[in-house]
């Protein structure tokens, strides 16, 4: 290898530094800009969830059969999803966000796939297809989009302990080994060289 290759500085200019932290910046802004719509998509869900199910006030009266499976379903998947952040440590605010963030990006998907079939039926024939569907009180929309929600809480309970164990910390599962050391951060292969 030449030798004025390796005496080469490897950091950035000033104005490189400038750049990069101007970008991871953006970068954080758009995330975070990101994170609170999907928040405030589950919360209008949730908020408008009951509107639903009690469309027209007439209060028990009012819940069809298929309400009353989506409410015995959303009860149980609610408490799975509690359960499950208890068992893996996850806390309230995460859980929570997992599961907004979840109903958000279901609600993101569901308003483009309806787009998308809206804009191909309004230049084909069937252009009153989709106000026939949606608007009116049509059980398989209803049944759809019910399951779609259903999906959405059963995908945001979490699956594993995202904690790296230490070797301070006992083992969740109660067993009496040795506890296994973490993994650091970054492996061998991702480190800078030095000089």
């Amino acid at each position: 290898m030449d030798v004025r290759k390796m005496s080469q500085s490897t950091s950035l200019s000033l104005t490189g530094k400038i750049d990069t932290g101007f970008s991871r910046f953006l970068c954080q802004v758009l995330n975070a800009i990101k994170t609170g719509m999907l928040w405030l998509i589950g919360l209008m869900i949730l908020a408008l969830l009951p509107f639903a199910i009690f469309e027209y006030g007439e209060g028990l009266a009012d819940i069809s059969l298929l309400e009353w499976a989506f409410m015995a379903l959303l009860g149980l998947l609610l408490w799975r999803h509690v359960n499950y952040c208890q068992h893996f440590s996850t806390g309230f605010w995460k859980g929570a966000s997992r599961l907004l963030i979840s109903l958000g990006i279901l609600t993101v998907v569901e308003l483009v796939v309806i787009g998308l079939c809206e804009i191909f039926l309004w230049q084909s024939e069937y252009e009153d297809l989709p106000k026939n569907y949606l608007l009116d009180d049509d059980p398989l929309v209803k049944l759809a989009t019910y399951a779609s929600l259903l999906v959405a809480l059963y995908l945001s309970a979490p699956t594993a302990n995202r904690r790296a164990m230490t070797t301070n910390e006992p083992q969740a599962q109660g067993d009496t080994r040795a506890p296994e050391k973490a993994e650091p951060a970054t492996s061998d292969t991702f480190k800078e060289p030095t000089l």
